[in-house]
């Protein structure tokens, strides 16, 4: 045996074919290992606040929930007037002073602290945490008494008042007592996905005989609101209820009822940026709004003439907005608000278009009566009413190529759109020929993982004209039949391709932060959205990192979508928090393209799955940055 070793060995042959596949095997169980170690190792994953709100000017306490959020010393806020001292007991018997209260926080908004969504972190032995939103609103604070299971039991809700409540047993149902006057028009939200809780709340309005009023439920995008004009003078209750009786600390949400404006959405969607131009907002208790034809859920809409702009270097800094979707990480959008005496209304997202846009047509809904383009043009229009559809049509030359794409799941709205492209030709008998170019519907690989779902319902699709002539352009809602409803809008662009990018990064792991053992190592998963089919190489490069971390460049090579930048800690670095940004360096056919990375982060702990295994992936958003931890005292035990 010994001899046969040595003539493989002389041979060049190390233990043939079963000992390369053994080898293999070996090492991929290694890799594996490493992989499920990293994902074991403790890093604070922060899952929820409570309450998740506070008025500048007040003090409150407010607990914390998550994972390893072992030996909190602090809790960090976003804005610099938010602070937060550990809460203090009366020491007890055996106690030489104050006891320190588990996961509990005095939190104090100073009177400056401006309205609007925060966030929050908890700093402890492993690490500064991901973060939750923190929800800062002038409107008098309150958090919900139990037991309120009945309208008997109803906790009183203020107009205008917030109340902070949560869902903490099977079936557990919320009442709220609320006075209305006849006439009198108010606005009733319950904030569960935007503040990063895991509840679907069901909302329901009572009049005081108990009768049903109205009702809400969470929308695949949006959380439950209700516009409300009091039929009569009394004591009304409000019952707020988990769609599936979900409960737990995460199953926190926000009452907030107000009596100013309230948004359903504004047109155009999309504006030029760097101009200004004549929209129309549309909703409920506008300012100066007059009726108009449309309707939601058969509340009847105001319309108000607004101005509408974009920044002009929006493209090239991250939208400043409450809240994007991991479908909407390549969005280039604003928020916009109607102000009034009563306070600001809620917020509903401008899009950056490409040039001067035009409406679709009424009436373009057959192929006869196609709305004409004039080349390059963008488009807003609206999926409404039911089972619309929209015809376009555009004169190309052969060879002409042109960039289609429609924004719609984008933007926020519970669309999936589609494409036909058709060609038109008159046949020798002067009849017209339609022969179908391409149906195109989405087709979006999930690049982010299950913890960073990017995908999206929008279609895109490079034309090449075949010859000179006329062609269709059909655009529908695969949804249409069951939706009548006129905040589903769209922008379409038809025009030659302008290559760019954009980027997110996210951590390959749930725990929305990085924490780093000395020597240790972390990777981050950079996915680009290739805009008007950008097929260019884009390096990526860190930027900012705290003293001790490095991170070598990485190439998001032609064809390739995602790949991975890992971060390493000295075996020498000090312990230190931190922030850090990424670039993405590109060429495109107009020169160099930068882009500053968007950051994303998992909302959920998902359980293991292996790397072949069809999982349903978590909840993510768009997050403000990434924390990157050293830690004071661990040493990495896989390097």
């Amino acid at each position: 045996m010994r001899t046969a070793m040595a003539a493989r060995a002389k041979a060049g042959v190390s233990g043939g074919a079963g000992s390369i596949v053994v080898r293999g095997l070996i090492v991929a169980a290694l890799a594996t290992a490493a992989t499920s170690l990293r994902a074991q190792l403790p890093c604070a994953r922060l899952d929820a606040v409570f309450p998740a709100g506070a008025a500048p000017g007040s003090t409150t306490d407010v607990t914390i929930h998550g994972a390893d959020l072992d030996d909190v010393e602090a809790v960090v806020f976003s804005h610099p007037g938010i602070t937060a001292v550990p809460k203090k007991a009366d020491p007890g018997p055996f106690d030489d002073g104050p006891r320190t209260l588990p996961d509990t926080f005095v939190v104090t908004v100073a009177p400056g602290v401006p309205p609007g969504h925060h966030t929050v972190r908890c700093r402890g032995r492993y690490g500064l945490s991901s973060s939750r939103v923190f929800v800062v609103d002038p409107a008098p604070h309150a958090v919900e008494a139990e037991p309120n299971d009945t309208a008997a039991q109803a906790s009183e809700l203020v107009v205008p008042g917030v109340v902070d409540g949560r869902f903490t047993g099977g079936g557990d149902v919320d009442c709220f007592r609320l006075a209305g006057t006849r006439g009198q028009r108010i606005s009733i939200e319950v904030l569960a996905r935007r503040i990063d809780s895991r509840a679907d709340p069901v909302v329901r309005l009572l009049d005081p005989e108990g009768r049903l009023v109205d009702e809400a439920r969470p929308g695949a995008t949006a959380d439950p609101s209700l516009e409300v004009q009091f039929a009569r003078d009394g004591e009304h209750v409000l019952v707020v209820a988990d769609a599936v009786h979900g409960n737990g600390p995460d199953y926190g949400y926000e009452i907030r009822v107000t009596a100013a404006p309230r948004l359903a959405f504004v047109f155009p969607p999309a504006v030029a940026p760097g101009t200004t131009v004549d929209g129309v907002a549309y909703g409920w208790n506008l300012p100066g709004g007059t009726p108009s034809d449309l309707a939601v859920d058969a509340r009847r809409l105001d319309r108000l003439p607004v101005k509408l702009s974009v920044p002009a270097d929006l493209g090239s800094r991250s939208p400043p907005v409450e809240r994007l979707e991991p479908a909407q990480f390549a969005l280039d959008a604003v928020e916009y608000r109607v102000p009034s005496a009563t306070g600001s209304s809620n917020a509903v997202l401008l899009v950056a278009a490409d040039g001067s846009v035009v409406t679709d047509a009424a009436g373009n809904d057959t192929p006869a009566t196609a709305q004409p383009l004039s080349l390059p043009a963008e488009v807003v229009g609206q999926f409404h009413p039911r089972r619309d559809v929209d015809w376009y049509r555009f004169e190309a030359k052969a060879g002409d190529v042109l960039w289609l794409e429609l924004w719609s799941h984008r933007l926020g709205l519970p669309t999936d759109a589609s494409l036909l492209v058709e060609q038109v030709s008159q046949g020798d008998d002067g009849k017209e020929q339609v022969k179908v170019v391409a149906s195109v519907d989405d087709d979006s690989p999930r690049l982010g993982g299950r913890e960073f779902d990017q995908r999206t319902f929008d279609p895109a699709y490079r034309f090449t004209a075949p010859a000179d002539g006329t062609y269709r352009l059909l655009v529908r809602d695969g949804y249409s039949s069951q939706h009548d409803d006129p905040r589903l809008v769209y922008r379409l662009v038809v025009r030659p391709p302008k290559p760019d990018f954009r980027l997110v990064a996210v951590p390959v792991d749930t725990s929305g932060a990085i924490l780093l053992r000395k020597g240790g190592r972390a990777a981050l998963r950079v996915v680009a959205a290739r805009l008007d089919g950008f097929d260019g190489a884009i390096t990526v490069a860190a930027e900012g990192l705290p003293a001790g971390v490095t991170a070598t460049d990485v190439v998001i090579g032609p064809a390739v979508s995602a790949t991975e930048i890992v971060l390493t800690a000295d075996a020498a670095a000090a312990a230190v928090s931190g922030t850090f940004g990424l670039v993405g360096r590109a060429t495109g056919p107009a020169g160099e393209l930068v882009r500053r990375a968007r950051f994303g982060a998992a909302l959920d702990a998902l359980p293991f799955a292996q790397p072949n295994q069809q999982a349903t992936g978590g909840r993510g958003r768009i997050v403000d940055s990434v924390p990157v931890t050293v830690s004071a005292d661990e040493t990495a035990p896989v390097t």
